[in-house]
């Protein structure tokens, strides 16, 4: 009963233009990927992806609170929200190329790739480009924060402290 309620839910928030026909069409589809990945220390290395539909998977692979798979259920109100977040950042009219830039070494890349009426985009940051817009590491913040994965990564504090095994 809870799949056919979310549903209806989906059609309702379609007909209203919160999302877009091909979102209904699409549910179970990849709407919005996150992948980190790693750099010379213990930076956090993970994959999160939100479906059409609300569904959060989540892929911990090293330097993590929870490694392997993870899943959750988004709201609707957290969609609107991270619907919201992409077309605030400007996500669209940025360059592909506008965040890998290499002033300085050393550090992880997060690669975010969202799909919109049937167009995919993706954007490598790298976190030592220094011209980077400030928009493109906000958004993979809130796309972290808005899909609940922070709880699967930890924050930085939390992974400071913890113990990881050692690297052979």
């Amino acid at each position: 009963m809870c799949g056919r309620s979310l549903s209806i839910a989906l059609l309702i928030w379609a007909a209203l233009g919160a999302l877009p026909d091909s979102a209904v069409a699409g549910r179970g589809e990849p709407w919005i990927r996150l992948e980190t990945w790693a750099c010379y220390g213990t930076c956090p290395v993970y994959v999160v992806s939100v479906s059409r539909d609300g569904q959060v998977s989540y892929q911990g692979k090293e330097f993590v609170l929870q490694t392997g798979a993870r899943r959750r259920s988004l709201r609707i109100a957290e969609l609107t929200r991270l619907q919201k977040a992409v077309e605030e950042s400007g996500f669209w009219g940025l360059s592909e190329k506008c965040c890998d830039c290499r002033d300085v070494t050393d550090n992880p890349w997060t690669v975010v790739e969202v799909v919109k009426d049937g167009a995919t985009k993706k954007i490598a940051h790298y976190d030592g480009c220094q011209s980077a817009p400030r928009t493109v590491p906000e958004l993979a913040v809130t796309i972290v924060s808005l899909t609940g994965a922070i709880k699967w990564i930890g924050t930085h504090e939390q992974r400071f402290r913890h113990k990881w095994p050692r690297r052979r």
